[in-house]
This record gives C-alpha cells, sequence and structure tokens, in this order.
C-alpha cells in the first residue's frame, strides 16, 4: 500500500508539470517575441504570477501526499503538514531577468531556444515550494529525508541520490554545501523527496539504494 502512495507524488509533480507548461505556452503564444523589449515587460508581468499559483498548488498536494504517506508507514498520531511558503519574488524575477537579457536567447531571436528556456524555470519554480514541504515536514516529523532519482536521472541527480539519508534540514545545509543542494532540483527534473521513518523499509520496499547509486557513480 505504501509504495502506491509513494508513487502518487511523482505523479502528481507530473500533472503539475504538464499544466505548467500549457499555461506557459499560452502565455508566449500572447506575447510577441519578436519585439524583446515589450515582451519583457510582459514576461516581468506575467510569469510571477503563474508560479506563484502553481507553486501553491504543489506545496499542497504536497503536503496532503506526506500526511498519507505517513499514515501507510504506520506512524502514530496525527500529523498536519506545514505548507512551504511561495518562492520569494525577489528569487523569481531575478530568473526572469536573467533569462532575458540583452544577449540571451529572446534579444538575439532564437525565441524556440528562448521558450525552452522559460519553460524549465517555470517548471523548477513552480514545483519547489512542493520539495521544500516534504523536506521541510520530514525535519518537523522527525524522519529522515532521501532524494529518489527517477528513470533517466542526470548525473547532477545520482550524485545527490547516492549521498543518502539526511536527518535533518540543518545538516542538509551544514554537509551539502552552502546552497543546500541537496534540496535543488532543476527545470525538468522528476526525482522527488522521500520521508524516511525506518531505512530498512526504505531499501527493501522502496528499492531505495543509496550505496549502488554510489557504486555505480563510481564505475561510471
Amino acid at each position: 500500500m505504501s509504495r502506491a502512495v509513494l508513487n502518487r507524488l511523482p505523479a502528481a509533480n507530473d500533472d503539475i508539470s504538464r499544466r505548467v507548461a500549457a499555461d506557459l505556452r499560452r502565455i508566449l503564444a500572447r506575447i510577441d517575441l519578436d519585439n524583446p523589449v515589450s515582451a519583457r515587460a510582459a514576461l516581468f508581468e506575467l510569469v510571477p504570477p503563474l508560479i506563484e499559483r502553481w507553486g501553491d498548488v504543489s506545496a499542497t498536494a504536497a503536503a496532503e501526499w506526506f500526511e498519507g504517506f505517513r499514515a501507510a508507514n504506520g506512524l502514530p498520531g496525527p500529523f498536519r503538514s506545514v505548507l512551504a511558503p511561495p518562492l520569494p519574488i525577489e528569487q523569481v524575477n531575478a530568473r526572469i531577468g536573467f533569462a532575458t537579457r540583452e544577449a540571451g536567447h529572446l534579444f538575439t531571436g532564437q525565441t524556440s531556444e528562448f521558450a525552452d528556456f522559460m519553460l524549465l524555470i517555470a517548471n523548477e519554480y513552480s514545483l519547489a515550494p512542493g520539495h521544500n514541504t516534504v523536506w521541510n515536514n520530514s525535519a518537523r516529523d522527525g524522519a529522515a529525508f532521501a532524494r529518489v532519482p527517477e528513470p533517466g536521472a542526470c548525473d547532477f541527480c545520482l550524485m545527490l541520490a547516492s549521498r543518502g539519508f539526511v536527518y535533518s534540514r540543518g545538516t542538509v545545509d551544514q554537509t551539502q554545501g552552502a546552497d543546500g543542494e541537496m534540496t535543488r532540483f532543476h527545470g525538468g527534473c522528476r526525482c522527488h523527496a522521500m520521508p524516511v521513518w525506518e531505512e530498512t523499509r526504505a531499501r527493501v520496499e522502496y528499492g531505495y539504494d543509496p550505496e549502488k547509486l554510489l557504486a555505480e557513480r563510481q564505475g561510471a
């Protein structure tokens, strides 16, 4: 049962990713990308609300999933998940600013490449509150957490997944780099966070084997 519950989170994230992409494509279709100055202004107006709206959806989905996964693992007592906040608007605007810089794809007429880059940004930032919700509630509940790679995961994600079980948010920030890279997910990433109350169960039932991942990386 808990394995089926575990799989609901990546499925929910996939659904959110599709919806975010569809919404962003509609925005881009309304904007004249051949006029980069006006396009940049429109993107600063339209993209942050999209990211905030879907970020709230992803955080809510992750919170509900966390409570269900906790119950499926037989943890006693009620637990009310706390939603992670939306990403700061300054962070979102900084990323849009980078994407729309004069030396970038938008101003050099590479509109297809620009659209692809914006899709990655919207995906990454919309799902971030959901990932953060799982990390934060794992720490609140005294659980370890692990980064579970999906099939086709990139080398960066496999490297982080091979680091194994982490027991507090503070440990992540102290041991995984100043920016807490263990909690970072790139655009298009299908990996997800998993709370772990019992390492043996995570290994046997969920197939999470950080030592195997590490050995495979070192042997590559």
